[in-house]
């Protein structure tokens, strides 16, 4: 093979394992609609960037040292990859730019490991053409960091875009710098060149376990942030509901007066219109008592609720028991519990069959809540939760357990899931 098809045969090669890659760290990543097209229109555009890239790369051979320019020529090879991934993916630039880095920095680990265990092979100090055993070893590590780093990985819309681009800049330079480095001491001796590529391995996986922990930290920071506004509303929401029930109460309690008046002076109003009157008022008449003042509340508006979509909820629970929990935590764990529970057991269609069973008091110095609810269909669990594709239509996504979970942690306490013939929901937190 000529010197000039090799060089053409590497530069597509690279381009080749860059865009493996960047498509393995961009894999949770959504996808635009229109694939096909946008498939197509980042192809042209990253083959029509990577023609002018080498033009200028052509013309800076005649200005600078040769290493620099195939320094630059690889770092306008991996740019070129960016409005491919612009096009085809739901990204932005500080997104795009990332993905590009870190699969330059996926693809020097496997290069370095190729040419560790090459350098033996080749006294003569010459590339020989690609083989069938270096692309196997390319697999197998890009194989083997997808599964123990990219794959646990969290996306990037949590960190900021300053640490994206730090990042950046700091995979790029110790990618480039290395590099250059192993280049020096290749002309040194075989030994100093595998010495400083395994340098290179061990310093560039550092640089993807730090980002994979920077970036866990960023999700686990924007999900407490989310929680804690969770937790904020579900209070706000406490409060307007016991001044809308202690309203509904009095007003019902004035028109069963009213109603009895009717019944003993004997009014125009006929018995089946008394009747459908006395049904309307019982309708919201749904005044729970725990002897706790914000269960009470929380119960009464989930059995208004209930009552209305056909949903026979019945509540054991002596309230006086959770006297040392919070009003706010009290909010996420009964709030989120029975709403989980009624948007279930809505979907049954049998409406005999909906019902949800509570149940609150104390065992052994425990506080023991049990929520029990039939449903519909199959639950899928993950992580011993079950999995949520809901969406609700202020952004949330699967935080009820969360919140729950955060709140009984606060104390110590313990949440166990069953689901056989129907979901239980068992809370237990220490007095």
């Amino acid at each position: 093979m000529g010197y000039f098809a090799f060089g053409i045969y590497s530069i597509l090669f690279f381009v080749l394992q860059l865009i493996v890659a960047e498509f393995l760290f961009a894999s949770k990543c959504a996808k635009k609609e229109k694939i096909k097209y946008s498939f197509v229109v980042g192809v042209m555009l990253d083959a029509l960037l990577l023609g002018i890239e080498l033009v200028l790369v052509y013309a800076l051979n005649k200005l600078i040292p040769l290493p620099f320019v195939i320094a630059i020529l690889y770092l306008f090879l991996a740019v070129a990859t960016l409005p491919g991934l612009l096009v085809y993916y739901e990204i932005d630039f500080s997104q795009a730019i990332m993905i590009v880095a870190e699969g330059y920095t996926l693809q020097h680990i496997a290069a370095q490991i190729v040419l560790t265990l090459r350098e033996p092979l080749r006294p003569d100090g010459y590339f020989k053409p690609w083989n069938l055993q270096e692309i196997i070893v390319y697999i197998v590590v890009y194989g083997l960091i997808y599964y123990f780093i990219i794959r646990s990985m969290k996306t990037q819309e949590n960190l900021p875009v300053k640490e994206k681009y730090l990042f950046v800049i700091v995979m790029l330079v110790v990618v480039v710098g290395l590099s250059e480095l192993r280049d020096y001491y290749a002309a040194e001796s075989v030994m100093l060149a595998i010495i400083s590529r395994v340098f290179s391995i061990i310093c560039c996986l550092f640089i993807l376990l730090v980002l994979t922990g920077t970036l866990l930290n960023a999700s686990m920071n924007e999900e407490i942030e989310t929680l804690k506004l969770l937790r904020k509303m579900e209070l706000q929401h406490y409060q307007k509901n016991k001044e809308n029930v202690d309203l509904i109460n009095v007003k019902c309690h004035d028109l069963k007066r009213q109603i009895s008046v009717l019944e003993k002076t004997g009014s125009a109003i006929t018995k089946e219109e008394l009747e459908r009157l006395k049904k309307s008022v019982d309708m919201y008449d749904a005044f729970v008592s725990t002897e706790n003042d914000v269960l009470d509340t929380i119960l009464t508006e989930k059995s208004l609720y209930c009552k209305e979509h056909h949903i026979r909820m019945t509540c054991v629970a002596d309230g006086e028991k959770m006297s040392f929990l919070s009003p706010e935590n009290i909010c996420a764990i009964f709030g989120n519990a029975i709403d989980n529970a009624i948007e279930a057991t809505a979907k049954v269609e049998d409406e005999e069959n909906r019902l949800i069973s509570l149940k609150v008091f104390e065992r052994r110095e425990m506080l023991i809540i049990e929520l029990e609810n039939t449903y519909n269909g199959e639950i899928e669990m993950e992580n011993g939760v079950p999995k949520t594709n809901k969406k609700d239509q202020i952004g949330f996504h699967g935080y009820g357990l969360k919140s729950i979970q955060l709140a009984v942690n606060q104390y110590r306490g313990e949440v166990q899931i069953y689901v056989k013939e129907r979901f239980r929901l068992i809370i237990m937190i220490p007095k």
